[in-house]
């Protein structure tokens, strides 16, 4: 799986997690028909095989928006577009991003840009 699909995912996962509540990872596998270890190792970035597959079932099951905390009610793809996104200091409005990405729970793999700076 590639790298933004691998995120994507994970992102997909976090979500949904949270929006389930109680029961978790063992809730949402059985909302998109995946076993608790399938889902488990997706989360981690270390699901190995039809990753494409669990990444569509689960952007049938549960909505593809996050909100940001700068930008508002968003794309999944665009939250992770945008914290891999390299900064700029092009504005005061992409510093508040940059620190926003940095400091949000939709940002479960911790990454700010695409350079990896933390």
């Amino acid at each position: 799986m590639s790298l933004p699909e691998r995120e994507l995912l994970i992102a997909v996962l976090g979500s949904a997690i949270e929006r389930t509540g109680r029961g978790g990872q063992a809730k949402v596998a059985k909302m998109i028909g995946y076993s608790p270890t399938s889902v488990c190792l997706a989360a981690k970035g270390k699901y190995p095989a039809g990753a494409r597959k669990m990444l569509e079932k689960m952007l049938q099951v549960f909505p593809a928006t996050v909100e940001c905390p700068v930008l508002g009610s968003i794309e999944i793809t665009r939250c992770v577009e945008e914290r891999r996104r390299p900064f700029g200091a092009a504005s005061g409005f992409a510093a508040r991003l940059r620190k926003a990405c940095g400091q949000c729970k939709h940002n479960t793999t911790g990454e700010r840009n695409a350079s990896g700076d933390r």
